[in-house]
């Protein structure tokens, strides 16, 4: 009879067998295509296989290269000892490999050697032990949780002196590869803005040139350093000879007494930020004339000098602080924190979330400098930042809407609430508001003092002049401009308005002697809400400037939805400030309300980033909108509405008592 040989598989020896074949089938298409040995375990490791899994799979296909087409495969523990081995997934290989994955991986603890072999053995992983298991089954560690993610931040906090000490390291690292001093190093740098990259570039390319670029000479015997009685003529103007050891020079060779350096450098730090790139105050012309610009020495002051005879503790300080300053602003990764009272520097790495969070408590954009904007783009802040401001183009702006030109002498006049009679006081034309002509011409025969025959027949027929088409185009630009100012401030207010409330909910917590770890989610809710409005705020300046369409719909449908979400949490947490028991109480749907608000938040800027709103985007704006608001009353209305619900000013011309439009039934 036949006989079969039944093998019964335990669950967790089953998902090694499958867990097997698809390492196998990876090894083996690697391999296929030509992959090193480094490159396959690298792409392995991002796909959660293990290394000594993979190494073995290479060693059975190297060996069945090796024993050729018509020799049987050869089992892993029969590979002849003779054979050259494959090298080992040593630690330091691992970690190399490691650094080539995601920025979110798991950090493997090293194996120790066994048996004077290096490398991965050939058991299984063991969480608890912290290495592989020896006992090679594995049963149980398929079934184990994953090991928690570790989350790589974006950017990092220095002190000041950890600032200092990486320039220090640069000109050190900079002196080293050229050969020269650190004084020397320190003045190349500071001339090339602290970019290593381009110095090296020149100074290996012409190394004379650099050095007469920057004004840096070779050090040279002076004649009078080894005069017969060891002293030196200070070279500054009527001061005598002095010993040596009492007088310094640059590589210039020109030699100054210590009172002189003194005063030079003191006077220099006096001048503000340039004294860093100070220069010898001698002349290097010998003739005897009137010394210009070009006569005067072009040697570089380094730091070491300052530090060397500046006594006043202060000006010493602010030299220092000046070119800790300009290695920061020279350096692409560092920023200073932008609150005037923080004197931390922000290092960011490329590829995070560029908005930053000070220890200080400040929240600012990394490219820019300016307080948290997202989800608008830099430019677009600088841009609306500006149009808010008192400046040229928002004046211009209210002068094209609310005013006409004389049409005799072009001077703009205004008109409030007054008949259609304008009498120039420049060159006293008397005019007609509304069609602009001579006054002499119009009568009771034309309307009189408030209407306008000739101007409501061409309004019939649609025509307009140009300035007139004009005018009204900038008053809805002005309109909707007002409307979008008011809602910014309403959400920077609000942002103010969060803030206190979280200063008032601290007061009760302590007051309450309720712990922070009890009290902690509800922190985390008025923090979230303080981000959400500033988020909130800056939608709005974005959907100023998007073009009116089916993308704008859905970027107000988002905004929306965030605002709502907002008011909501903020609702629930305002309606029990004084009841902390009950918000204690409502722990899980603050959480509920806090994960969804940070969610609609992150969608909101999620869909900004990914370029969905780029094609509609117009940094002009467009005058089209939902809502205008009214310039005198300042209520906000329908786009449908004519005139304003409160003050009943026209939305063309913007005028409380406008006879031109309260004629017109179509408004």
């Amino acid at each position: 009879g036949l006989c079969f040989r039944a093998t019964c598989f335990a669950p967790g020896v089953a998902a090694r067998n499958t867990m097997s074949s698809s390492v196998e089938r990876f090894a083996t298409d690697m391999l296929s295509s030509g992959k090193n040995i480094r490159e396959i375990i690298a792409a392995g490791m991002r796909k959660k296989y293990k290394p000594n899994d993979i190494m073995a799979i290479i060693q059975r296909q190297m060996a069945k290269k090796s024993v050729g087409k018509n020799e049987v495969v050869m089992e892993e523990e029969e590979l002849s000892s003779d054979e050259e081995p494959l090298p080992k997934v040593g630690a330091e290989m691992e970690e190399e490999l490691l650094e080539s994955t995601t920025e979110m991986h798991v950090q493997p603890e090293e194996v120790e050697e066994e048996d004077g072999n290096e490398g991965w053995d050939d058991g299984d992983w063991d969480e608890d032990g912290g290495g592989w298991d020896e006992d090679g089954d594995g049963a149980e560690n398929i079934e184990m949780e994953p090991p928690a993610l570790t989350r790589t931040m974006s950017f990092k906090v220095h002190q000041i002196t950890d600032v200092q000490g990486k320039m220090d390291a640069l000109i050190s690292r900079v002196g080293e590869l050229l050969y020269i001093t650190r004084d020397e190093a320190g003045c190349l740098l500071r001339h090339y803005r602290w970019d290593d990259g381009k110095l090296k570039k020149e100074w290996f390319e012409d190394q004379k040139k650099v050095r007469t670029t920057v004004g840096l000479c070779r050090r040279r015997n002076n004649d009078e350093s080894s005069s017969s009685d060891g002293k030196v003529q200070c070279s500054s103007w009527g001061c005598r000879r002095v010993p040596i050891r009492k007088a310094h020079a640059l590589a210039c060779g020109h030699f100054f007494c210590k009172r002189c350096w003194r005063n030079f450098l003191e006077s220099e730090v006096s001048k503000g930020r340039t004294c860093i790139f100070a220069r010898c105050p001698a002349m290097r012309c010998k003739r005897q004339h009137v010394h210009k610009f070009g006569c005067a020495c072009t040697e570089l002051v380094p730091s070491s000098v300052f530090q060397k005879y500046l006594k006043k503790s202060e000006l010493l300080q602010k030299y220092q602080t000046w070119n800790l300053q300009s290695f920061v602003e020279g350096q692409e990764g560092l920023r200073w924190c932008p609150n005037p009272k923080c004197n931390h520097v922000v290092e960011y790495k490329l590829g995070g979330e560029k908005t930053i969070e000070c220890v200080c408590g400040s929240r600012f954009c990394f490219s820019c400098s300016k307080l948290e904007h997202e989800p608008a783009p830099c430019d677009l802040v600088t841009k609306w930042m500006t149009s808010t401001a008192v400046s040229d183009d928002a004046t211009e702006l209210w002068l094209k809407a609310r005013t006409k030109t004389c049409p005799k002498c072009n001077v703009r006049i205004e008109k409030n609430r007054a008949c259609n009679h304008m009498h120039c006081v420049k060159c006293g034309h008397h005019f007609c508001w509304l069609c602009k002509g001579p006054w002499s011409k119009h009568g009771t025969s034309t309307g009189g003092y408030y209407v306008c025959k000739k101007y409501d027949e061409d309004a019939k027929k649609g025509i307009r002049s140009s300035e007139e088409k004009d005018m009204i185009s900038t008053q809805k630009m002005l309109q909707k401009y007002t409307y979008y100012v008011g809602r910014f401030n309403d959400a920077k207010n609000g942002v103010q308005l969060t803030k206190k409330l979280e200063s008032e909910l601290d007061r009760q917590f302590t007051q309450q002697n309720k712990s922070v770890e009890h009290t902690k989610f509800i922190t985390d809710a008025t923090t979230s809400l303080a981000t959400a409005r500033t988020c909130m705020q800056w939608c709005y300046v974005l959907d100023f400037y998007l073009i009116t369409g089916k993308e704008k719909k859905l970027f107000e449908f988002q905004q929306q939805m965030l605002i709502e979400q907002t008011e909501s949490l903020q609702e629930l947490i305002e309606d029990n400030r004084t009841r902390i028991d009950v918000l204690l109480n409502k722990k899980k749907e603050i959480l509920s309300k806090t994960t969804s608000l940070n969610n609609l938040r992150k969608r909101m800027i999620d869909l900004v980033k990914e370029g969905n709103f780029e094609a509609v985007l117009s940094y002009k704006g467009d005058e089209k909108s939902d809502n205008w608001q009214c310039l005198f009353c300042e209520t906000s209305n329908r786009s449908s509405s004519g005139f304003c619900k409160n003050c009943q000013a026209c939305k063309l011309h913007g005028e409380p008592d406008c006879r031109a439009c309260s004629q017109r039934k179509d408004l």
